[in-house]
């Protein structure tokens, strides 16, 4: 087969697809990538800039199959772009990000690992590796790819974010609350799923550490960010009654169960509130009508009711009151056995530990794996020609 040759040309079409990749158009620029492909593929010997610009046109190929959720499409026109240029860092990242999507995150850590190996600064491998790494219970290896990545971008709150999960479920809570407080300085409100994030883990962290008044400023702003959150009134519900105040307990926990019916941590605390407060209730009762006892007018006590003068025939009145006492006695002994047997189970009252499976609920768009921004664009390279062993490639 006849070698092909380079061309100015083909140039031009990976600048013209990588300009309606830009616009959106990712149909039309894949179209244009394919005709690279139609073109250059069948040929056996090319040419080191032909292969090169093969290698762009299915990686780019593969950008577009990406934003039309044509998985199987999009890995396989990475792996041909790998296998053209094994030392580019960018083919090898975004098939990483589909075999994410797939659940396979053995393939995923492997193609991030070489990503980072052929592009030591590419902060993005380093946050997706501690993000699966994280998912997978593998703590410290996420500390430390997020400290690699601090490294590099040291006001990336992104990282900030990860470490503080990873300190959270690792029980370091003044860590995780420092981390949390560093990304807030650098986010605002307006970023409302990092801060959601952050307020979680940052109130989460506080209620450990029993500092409730922290917590409860957390919880209101995350109510305030996502009023639609269950997890989020369960948790200033959690608070509300480690503070004994159990109204607005008993009203968190509803609103919860309202949001989120059927959740077994919210029912069983509800009832447990309820039981709580009821148990309270029993307590001042019983505090009202069983006084200390006292003389009464014929100079006995007051358990002691009056006869009457003549020959010891008990008057009305002293039936009356014999007949009351004996109600009371009665009363007193059942809500003592009900106070006892409420505050004989009486709650305590937590916040579910978190774990990887768990995440942080209710996340606004959360599905899966938490990534930072990826580009929507492609940064046109100022030279389509690039170094084989290191990727100028910025496409991310």
């Amino acid at each position: 087969m006849k070698r092909a040759s380079s061309s100015p040309a083909f140039q031009d079409t990976i600048k013209q697809g990588i300009s309606l990749y830009n616009q959106g158009k990712y149909l039309d620029a894949k179209k244009t990538f394919d005709s690279l492909v139609s073109i250059l593929a069948p040929h056996k010997k090319l040419s080191d800039n032909d292969t090169e610009i093969l290698s762009d046109a299915y990686y780019h190929q593969g950008l577009c199959y990406e934003k039309l959720n044509n998985t199987a499409d999009a890995l396989n026109s990475f792996s041909k772009a790998i296998e053209l240029s094994p030392y580019d860092a960018d083919p090898y990242y975004h098939r990483s990000l589909i075999y994410s999507q797939m659940n396979q995150f053995s393939s995923a850590l492997n193609d991030l690992s070489s990503a980072i190996r052929h592009n030591p600064d590419y902060t993005e491998a380093y946050f997706d590796r501690a993000n699966i790494n994280f998912l997978s219970g593998k703590f410290k290896e996420a500390l430390a790819d997020c400290e690699r990545g601090l490294a590099i971008e040291p006001l990336s709150p992104h990282f900030y974010i990860v470490r503080a999960m990873t300190y959270e479920i690792m029980g370091r809570y003044k860590e995780a609350i420092n981390d949390c407080n560093t990304a807030l300085k650098i986010f605002r409100d307006e970023d409302r799923n990092e801060a959601v994030m952050l307020y979680t883990v940052r109130g989460r962290s506080y209620a450990v550490t029993l500092e409730f008044g922290l917590t409860l400023l957390d919880f209101n702003k995350l109510i305030q960010l996502t009023p639609q959150n269950g997890m989020a009134y369960f948790y200033r519900g959690v608070i509300y009654a480690n503070m004994e105040i159990l109204d607005q307990a008993i009203a968190d926990f509803k609103k919860a169960l309202e949001l989120k019916p059927g959740e077994p941590n919210i029912t069983d605390s509800l009832l447990q509130a309820k039981n709580e407060l009821k148990a309270k209730e029993m307590q001042e009762k019983l505090k009202k009508k069983a006084k200390p006892a006292r003389p009464n007018a014929k100079g006995g006590q007051a358990g002691e009711v009056p006869r009457g003068d003549i020959g010891g025939t008990r008057s009305a009145r002293a039936n009356k009151l014999e007949a009351e006492l004996n109600q009371l006695k009665g009363e007193v002994k059942i809500l003592k056995e009900l106070v006892l047997e409420i505050t004989r189970h009486k709650p305590e009252y937590t916040i579910p530990r978190p774990s990887p499976e768990m995440g942080l609920p209710d996340w606004p768009g959360q599905a899966g794996i938490f990534r930072m921004p990826v580009r929507s664009s492609i940064i046109m390279p100022a030279e389509p020609k690039r170094s084989p062993d290191i990727s100028s490639r910025h496409h991310r």
